[in-house]
């Protein structure tokens, strides 16, 4: 009997002796004249093999958040690290929040038994220095240990004696208000505290010492401006390289980038002679888009070259006898592309995808030949520097954030944050853009907006955690650069003195485009409406987006009795779709099927598509309009027509 309860005795003391814990706990922190901190931790350890196997590590943060919501940086420096007395060796290694002291050679195994060490550091910026005391708040033993503490102390050490020495202190987990402790002034200049009952896993102790000022040295400006660097330093980097992208774009706008001034803006009943509708929208936006190619096809069309016809938004080109249309270089290229090999018909299809494509790759080359440089210059030259100021800046900014864990932190916040906002402005877009085009866009990106917070936010993804803990004063920094290289690439855009000229003669024809019922009876020498000047100058105005304002120009006439009433569609336009608005889906709908069906499958994002920037303005208000017609002799000559 006795044999049995001797047994099952050892069967219960056994988890008892083979577990690991702390036995005790004792850290020395002296504090220093300038502020800093000698502090030696002897941790004694019963090893087992389970947790402690080659031997302990310690995490120090050396990061932490200020009042401010900034980042406070402390330094932190191994002095020695010894085991029993003897060197030992260890490793640091960067944490997200600080750092990691591994103690133990990786090659060798600790037998069962106890193990004392020693931890010797200097750490920097740990005292709170306020208006009437200085004061040492301090985690003795950190709070992540995950075996217990039988005892923890530590003794305090100040460089001078002082009379008003306050202390306290707490115990248990992090947040935790128990006083599990005693604490005295044994000196005067030290101070002793200790706890009173063992500590559990992830428990620790804090003490907080406080005395009068006059004992530690204030930091001097030098250093609090080396800190302040320091503790925001990829902030700051970015904030550099924006002010020094900022001075070079403004610099070089103001040298080259600024419009020659405006001229007077006449109204005119015709629009620039010899000038395609695709050519003068690619001259007044600096820039091509496919609506210039849109447009192109629309004017083949007018001049009796092609028909289009609209089968439940499926377009299909039908080429006839040229005859004596005069057609555009530019027109002519589209053209031959279209149906350069013997072709009549060609569907607007992703199947025809590398006709189209190429077709428009030859019209806008064209277009460039034509007319960049001689009416307008992108000074894209500028843009190279200021785009490799923005890669260097955020490469600083990246290399200069302490921890692989904070800079992947910053571009998973980065990320998906611009992700939804880029959606957001789709909506936006969508929301102002008329037509079918307008609706498409708005509820893709919805439903992409949609899809994005339901994946992001019911599948476990810790994105609220990266939010809270992302340099956002960083990110804003990032996102205005990139945004600033956008935004100057279109201002330094400018037009020649001839494009100004030219620019000033297509804001004429615009007015007549787009003006008002209650205007026209004010315009003289206007030609008389019809559809035929109608179908002429719809190309025109599609290319310089005043296709609702020419339409409405169509309605009036009809409702008056100008235009019959049974006209629906030109005689080169074939579509289910009725009535005086047939430029609408003309205008939107045979613009987006070109665009997509001219793009490879997968090759183009619906965030982008479409997302073409247009500067130049309309007329102002200071223009002085005068009322009659531009002489064909105004004709900018010595130059290809497009």
């Amino acid at each position: 009997m006795s044999l049995r309860l001797l047994i099952l005795l050892s069967l219960v003391c056994l988890p008892l002796q083979a577990r690991e814990f702390i036995e005790t706990f004792h850290s020395d922190i002296e504090v220093l004249a300038n502020g800093d901190l000698i502090v030696t931790e002897t941790i004694v350890v019963k090893a087992e093999g389970k947790s402690i196997r080659r031997g302990i590590y310690r995490d120090f943060p050396t990061r932490y958040q200020n009042k401010q919501g900034g980042n406070h940086l402390v330094g932190f420096e191994v002095l020695s690290v010894k085991r029993d007395g003897s060197s030992e060796a260890y490793r640091v290694q960067n944490r997200s929040n600080g750092r990691r002291v591994y103690i133990g050679d990786a090659d060798y195994f600790l037998p069962p038994g106890f193990y004392q060490y020693e931890l010797r550091y200097l750490t920097t910026r740990q005292l709170g220095l306020f208006e009437d005391f200085d004061e040492l708040y301090w985690n003795v033993t950190g709070n992540g240990w995950s075996f217990p503490i039988d005892k923890a102390s530590a003794l305090v050490s100040l460089p001078a004696a002082t009379e008003g020495l306050q202390l306290t202190g707490y115990t248990g987990r992090q947040g935790s208000t128990a006083q599990a402790l005693t604490h005295r002034r044994v000196a005067a200049d030290q101070a002793y505290f200790e706890t009173t009952q063992p500590l559990a896993a992830y428990q620790g102790l804090t003490i907080v010492a406080a005395w009068d000022k006059g004992i530690i040295a204030p930091p001097s400006p030098a250093q609090q401006r080396a800190w302040f660097f320091e503790d925001n330093k990829p902030t700051l980097i970015v904030a550099a390289g924006l002010l020094l992208l900022f001075v070079w774009y403004f610099f070089n706008w103001r040298r080259v980038g600024r419009d020659p001034e405006t001229g007077v803006i006449m109204p005119r009943y015709q629009p620039p002679p010899g000038y395609s509708p695709a050519s003068m929208r690619f001259i007044e936006r600096m820039g091509y888009d496919k609506k210039c190619f849109t447009v192109a096809v629309i004017n083949l069309a007018v001049k009796g070259v092609v028909d289009i016809s609209d089968d439940d938004g499926e377009f299909k080109l039908t080429k006839k006898e040229r005859g004596n249309a005069d057609l555009a270089p530019g027109e002519n290229q589209a053209l031959n592309a279209l149906f350069g090999t013997g072709r009549e018909q060609i569907k607007i299809a992703q199947t025809n995808q590398s006709t189209l494509a190429a077709a428009l790759n030859k019209h806008e080359k064209s277009l460039k030949r034509d007319y960049e440089k001689i009416y307008f210059s992108t000074n894209s030259g500028y843009l190279f520097p200021g785009m490799l100021l923005t890669l260097i800046t955020i490469a600083l900014a990246g290399y200069s954030i302490p921890s692989s864990e904070d800079l992947m932190t910053t571009i998973i916040t980065g990320v998906f944050t611009m992700m939804p906002l880029l959606m957001l402005f789709n909506i936006i877009k969508g929301m102002i853009r008329r037509g079918r085009v307008g609706k498409l866009h708005f509820i893709s990106n919805l439903l992409a907006l949609i899809v994005f917070v339901v994946i992001v936010f019911n599948t476990g993804f810790p994105f609220l955690e990266f939010a809270s803990k992302a340099p956002w004063l960083l990110l804003a920094g990032i996102a205005l650069m990139l945004l600033m290289n956008y935004f100057f690439y279109q201002w330094l855009k400018a037009p020649t003195l001839a494009g100004r000229r030219l620019l000033d003669q297509i804001e004429g024809f615009k007015h007549y485009l787009q003006v008002a019922e209650e205007d026209e009876i004010a315009l003289q020498g206007a030609p008389e409406f019809g559809s035929d000047i109608y179908e002429t100058y719809l190309p025109y105005a599609i290319a310089l987006e005043l296709e609702n304002e020419w339409t409405a120009k169509l309605d009036r006439a009809i409702a008056s009795g100008t235009i019959e009433k049974n006209y629906h569609q030109p005689r080169w336009f074939r579509s289910h779709h009725s009535g005086a608005h047939f430029s609408k889906s003309l205008a939107n709908s045979f613009s987006s099927a070109i665009s997509s069906s001219s793009v490879a499958p997968g090759s183009s994002s619906g965030l982008w598509r479409d997302s073409h920037y247009s500067r130049h303005p309309g007329i102002c208000k200071h223009h002085r309009l005068v009322p009659r017609e531009i002489p064909d002799n105004t004709l900018i000559r010595g130059h290809i027509t497009n």
